[in-house]
């Protein structure tokens, strides 16, 4: 590629980023997630506008996947080694099944509430939460590494990847 074609690339990129962080600047998120919690033993914790959220570990969910609806949402709470460290996650079962974006903040507003009710040490924003859910069913979508994509991981370390304004401000 000539000097002139990637000067003209870098500028068009520059200009695209300044344009999707001036817009972001005048945004506010305008959601009111529709949520209740049920918080029951051995059942739903809560539910969002089209079924229920059974959060566990593995185990458990494990031992309700067959007796689910299809439009219940199981999230399977744990610690993951990354880099040799402990990190905590929230592994959303089959993401890519959920497409509607108020679904997924009210989901991910269920996930919040668990997370502060069991005192877990998992901490993400909804908002860069959100971020990474829809970039997995974009590359899910396009069959790019369909296993890894199915289900949606949301640990802790991936905060500062999916927290930036400008890329949420294109996904949104």
């Amino acid at each position: 590629m000539d000097k002139k074609k990637k000067r003209r690339l870098k500028t068009a990129l520059a200009l695209t980023c300044c344009t999707a962080a001036l817009s972001y600047a005048f945004y506010e998120p305008q959601y009111d997630p529709c949520y209740s919690i049920i918080a029951q033993e051995d059942g739903p914790f809560g539910y969002y506008s089209n079924g229920f959220v059974y959060i566990g570990d593995e185990e458990f969910i494990n031992s309700i996947k067959d007796k689910v609806n299809e439009n219940d949402v199981l999230i399977i709470m744990g610690y993951y080694n990354k880099n040799g460290r402990q990190d905590p996650s929230a592994k959303i079962i089959s993401s890519y099944l959920i497409e509607d974006r108020e679904d997924m903040l009210e989901i991910l507003s269920v996930l919040e509430i668990y997370s502060r009710i069991n005192e877990t040490d998992w901490n993400r924003s909804i908002e860069s939460m959100k971020v990474e859910w829809i970039c997995h069913n974009i590359l899910y979508n396009i069959n790019y590494k369909r296993n890894r994509t199915e289900d949606v991981d949301l640990n802790n370390e991936d905060e500062k990847l999916y927290s930036n304004p400008v890329l949420q401000h294109l996904i949104k």
